[in-house]
């Protein structure tokens, strides 16, 4: 009996994983949704068929920004130029950014409007052309750790008298900057 379970468990685990719904992302055999990058965030995804994606988004971080973000990456499965639909469906709070979209993460545009349909105050479905084989899709432009350590970089290249320091760690353990532009000044 118990091995009988056992393998029902893991069918239904692989066949979920096969097709349709991943723990970091779905596919198709068109395409594949992920959010195997930094900043990228959506709650869970399922292909409900070759085409055709549905996203879920909550917000990430409730009661302190109730805000609902997405990112995430549409790697295209073949050579064929075509399109998907990507429905993005939200929990709590209603669809607020036009979304954004980026071959590189570095020069992002908005999607056009008519690649946009508005279903209700929390769905909206986007169509999204598969012209190249990796495509970034977000709520706002991604500005991941290495943007602002080119910024922070930048900044104290230009202006030798800015000095940075670590004061402290995030709960995610990250380290937590202070730029000193005058260490002289009281305080």
């Amino acid at each position: 009996m118990r091995r009988s379970i056992y393998y029902v468990f893991l069918i239904a685990l692989t066949s979920q994983m096969a097709w349709g719904e991943a723990p970091d992302g779905c596919e198709s055999p068109q395409a594949v949704i992920s959010k195997n990058f930094p900043t990228a965030n959506f709650d869970y995804c399922e292909a409900t068929s070759e085409s055709d994606f549905t996203v879920h988004i909550k917000p990430e971080d409730e009661p302190i920004n109730p805000s609902p973000w997405f990112g995430f990456s549409i790697t295209r499965k073949n050579d064929v130029n075509s399109s998907i639909n990507v429905t993005l469906k939200y929990t709590t709070h209603p669809h607020r950014y036009i979304p954004k979209y980026s071959f590189d993460k570095q020069k992002w545009e908005a999607l056009p409007s008519e690649a946009i349909t508005r279903i209700d105050e929390y769905t909206i479905t986007l169509t999204i052309p598969l012209t190249r084989e990796f495509t970034y899709l977000s709520a706002q432009k991604i500005l991941d750790v290495s943007a602002y350590e080119e910024w922070y970089s930048d900044l104290i290249s230009r202006y030798p008298f800015i000095s940075r320091s670590t004061i402290g760690y995030s709960v995610a353990k990250r380290p937590i900057d202070a730029f000193v532009i005058n260490p002289y000044a009281d305080r």
